[in-house]
């Protein structure tokens, strides 16, 4: 008996580890070798390094471009499939009846409509580097069958060519991600609606740029007395509140020191996008472009031609959110005597009602189908977004959603330019041509110049922050030039950085955003690089490592006063007097301080903003983060008072009742031993499968759970959501980069994830081990570097 199971078992292993190592192969494309291209010029090479990263070589700009959407057809497919799905309102014909929210979402405010007008602005060159990146993709979709990746067959999915319009889309969709002003303006309205405007105007956001000599102070709102004004004549479909569809949210840091402060004598740029990159591959795709005038290498979002950050063989440039203000809501007058009809001043103006039809997979029918049909209703500065509850919006109210992206005219896409830059005063000419895309650009060049310009399209307006009476006169008059954009050009200081902060200067004639990040990160920044001389590219590394919290710093000796006389607290008010305000992975206060900050922030608010509403606010830690840092610090408001008993409780009340909550808290999860309270005991990120998001499985599918440092305000980025913990990071940096000027071999990069959306691909989850272990791997910019590790390489020739 035991010889025919010790061979059975044998067998069986056997068999396991065949599968193991055939799965990659089984889930592949061609690396090696040839393929015919029929749209190309000329022969293109593509090498591959070992971690899949493809460095393209080609004769000219639009072969180049040719065969980037080629080779992010061969590891992107099922990712940008996703996309298209998602903006163009698709997504539940592939997911079910989880995706309606998103459709009617997409279809409402008509992202795809809105790259379709703009394409046919701009001019032939740059409607060039979309056919160009969509003849080399759908190359691959066409010829290349038997290499689509598994996942499209799972989902049901048969890819088709991707046109023009699907590509702007992209860029659409990303600078519609970016400009998040209309949620604050949603939140603003829904907390007069629930607090009125006098209580609800303490919350207002407090954003305060640290380089400017005056704080701004925004006006303050006075929209509940303009809603009273309203007509409730207002034919409302399906309102109510509901939690909003959650959109990726995105920050970053980036900085660039000049000459005088490199250890090398010339610029150095640094940059981490954060963005939720917790479904692998995640969201960046490097790679290389190279033809007799560019040599560069970078990273790009799926879906878009060239590179939105990287460098060349002359200049080099990071990004981050700038977080510009491209969108307003305005509160519309229903015609009393014509419901389908809206007053435009004096003018009864009918109505444009639009029909979208929404195709649901649903196995129980007949086909696999079932559809249903929303009205979207259109003044004429756009949708009626109230109408519909997955906008969150409590009120009776007509809310319309106007966006610039639905009026620019621009003729450039901009940053595609930037490729044949050679000095920063191109760079900023380039990115000054950039309207969808709202970024804070820092960059240099070879001769030591550095510059920072912010991006994108900003109305002209006087007052963009809150919802306001729709007018016969427009209030928007055109968009700040951009001449008059912030920014600077080779500052006295010689180093330039943002972190999604405030970056208006002082007397800027106009009204450019309300929504910006804390500016705790830019501190940190500033305290880093404003008295350090001769750093080098390693040490800038090890600045985006950095995990000291300055919100901490500043808020701990309110805290620490306030806690001292507290017997019950002696151990944790030991812990934070002895912390150094480093969210690292072994530091017990920080955990202490994360859950006892969350515990104050909820008993401040929770006995007066009904639920699910505090939970919009909690989840927009921008808006009231600064403003309640500036209470907490003042020692008085009224919000300390809990509403319901018959104590007038203080701050100290508060935050004492905080920490016991989170040393309860605690105790009940990771025991009485303190020290397991340890922030990485805490705070960890899981990667996974776009196939198996959760449960079972999901860590094997994945790339495993791991402890993490750092928090949403230190320049190694943890952001996570306030949840009472543990607590998961999913906004963190997903790319690090730093680009030295006088290294023309390489840039130092990691991102947490792989070259390519197909599940057990060696590329998958490539560089995810080097950005746990934040260590950097060279992205190669000079061709020798390229040949001497490239492990693979394709040739892409003309013909059929």
């Amino acid at each position: 008996m035991k010889k025919p199971l010790i061979l059975l078992l044998c067998v069986l292993l056997l068999s396991v580890g065949m599968v193991y190592f055939a799965l990659p192969y089984l889930n592949s494309y061609q690396q090696d070798g040839e393929i015919s291209f029929t749209e190309l010029e000329q022969p293109v090479t593509v090498h591959r390094d070992k971690h899949g990263v493809p460095y393209v070589f080609a004769k000219s700009i639009a072969d180049a471009i040719r065969a980037q959407g080629f080779v992010i057809a061969q590891d992107r497919v099922f990712q940008i499939e996703m996309y298209r799905a998602i903006i163009s309102g698709k997504l539940a014909s592939i997911v079910g009846e989880s995706g309606v929210d998103s459709d009617i979402k997409m279809l409402v405010l008509g992202i795809h409509k809105n790259a379709e007008r703009h394409f046919e602005f701009l001019n032939n060159e740059n409607k060039n580097y979309l056919r160009w990146y969509a003849q080399g993709y759908n190359s691959f979709i066409a010829n290349r069958s038997k290499e689509f990746p598994l996942e499209l067959g799972l989902l049901g999915i048969t890819p088709e060519a991707i046109s023009v319009v699907d590509l702007l889309a992209v860029q659409h969709f990303a600078g519609f991600i970016q400009a998040r002003n209309y949620e604050d303006e949603i939140l603003s309205l829904n907390l007069d609606n629930a607090l009125g405007t006098e209580l609800a105007n303490t919350l207002r956001p407090l954003n305060i740029n640290p380089d400017r000599n005056t704080p701004v102070l925004p006006p303050r709102r006075e929209v509940n007395k303009s809603m009273e004004a309203v007509s409730s004549n207002t034919l409302i479909v399906n309102s109510g509140l509901t939690q909003p569809v959650a959109l990726p949210a995105s920050g970053s840091n980036n900085w660039v020191t000049g000459n005088s402060k490199s250890s090398n004598g010339m610029p150095i740029l640094v940059n981490d996008p954060h963005l939720d990159a917790t479904i692998l591959p995640g969201p960046w795709y490097p790679i290389g472009l190279f033809t007799p005038n560019i040599s560069a290498i970078g990273a790009n979002l799926p879906g878009v031609p060239g590179l939105l950050l990287g460098r060349t063989q002359h200049v080099s440039f990071g990004l981050t959110n700038a977080y510009g203000d491209s969108q307003d809501l305005y509160i519309e007058l229903i015609d009393p005597d014509n419901p389908q009809n809206y007053m435009d001043g004096d003018i009864s103006r009918p109505l444009v009602i639009e029909r979208k039809t929404i195709k649901i997979k649903d196995q129980s029918t007949a086909n696999g189908i079932r559809e249903t049909t929303i009205a979207i209703r259109h003044t004429r500065r756009g949708p009626i977004i109230s109408d519909h509850k997955i906008f969150g919006i409590q009120s009776s109210k007509p809310i319309v959603f106007r966006s610039a992206a639905a009026e620019i005219t621009s003729d450039s896409l901009g940053f595609i330019d930037a490729l044949t830059a050679k000095t920063v005063a191109d760079v900023d000419l380039a990115f000054s041509k950039i309207d969808v895309l709202y970024i804070n650009y820092v960059f240099a060049d070879k001769f030591g110049g550095i510059g920072h310009r912010p991006t994108g399209a900003i109305p002209l307006r006087d007052n963009g922050e809150t919802a306001k009476l729709a007018a016969a006169v427009d209030d928007w008059k055109g968009f700040i030039p951009k001449a008059d954009m912030p920014g600077q050009m080779n500052p006295s200081k010689d180093w330039l950085g943002t972190s999604n902060h405030d970056v208006i200067p002082d007397d800027y004639p106009y009204y450019y955003s309300n929504h910006f990040s804390p500016n705790y990160r830019y501190l940190r920044t500033k305290e880093l690089l404003n008295e350090a001389q001769d750093i080098s590219a390693v040490q800038h590394w090890n600045m985006l490592k950095d995990v000291k919290n300055k919100h901490a710093e500043k808020l701990m000796p309110t805290l620490l006063a306030l806690l001292e006389n507290e017997a019950s607290l002696t151990d944790l008010h030991r812990e934070l007097s002895n912390w150094d305000y480093e969210d690292r992975i072994d530091s017990v206060a920080a955990t202490i301080f994360h859950l006892t900050h969350e515990y104050l922030i909820r008993l401040t608010f929770e006995d007066e903003i009904p639920e699910p509403l505090l939970k919009n606010l909690l989840k927009s830690r921008y808006y009231w983060l600064q403003r309640t840092d500036d209470l907490i610090l003042s020692g008085e408001s009224e919000w300390f008072d809990i509403k319901g008993t018959d104590k007038l409780e203080t701050l100290q009340d508060l935050v004492i009742m905080a920490a016991n909550m989170a040393k309860s808290n605690l105790v009940s999860q990771l025991g009485d031993d303190r020290s397991e309270w340890r922030w990485g005991n805490y705070h960890t990120v899981s990667f996974v499968s776009p196939l198996r998001l959760e449960g079972l499985g999901s860590d094997i599918f994945g790339g495993g759970t791991h402890e993490v440092s750092g928090s949403g305000e230190t320049l190694n980025r943890g952001q996570y959501s306030l949840n009472k913990g543990p607590y998961k990071s999913q906004w963190f940096s997903s790319l690090r980069m730093v680009a030295d000027m006088s290294d023309d071999q390489k840039i130092m990069a990691s991102m947490s994830g792989g070259n390519a959306s197909r599940q057990f691909h060696p590329y998958f989850k490539s560089q995810l081990e080097s950005w746990l272990n934040q260590e950097w791997v060279p992205w190669w910019l000079d061709k020798s570097s390229v040949e001497q590790n490239s492990k693979h390489k394709l040739q892409l020739v003309p013909g059929k």
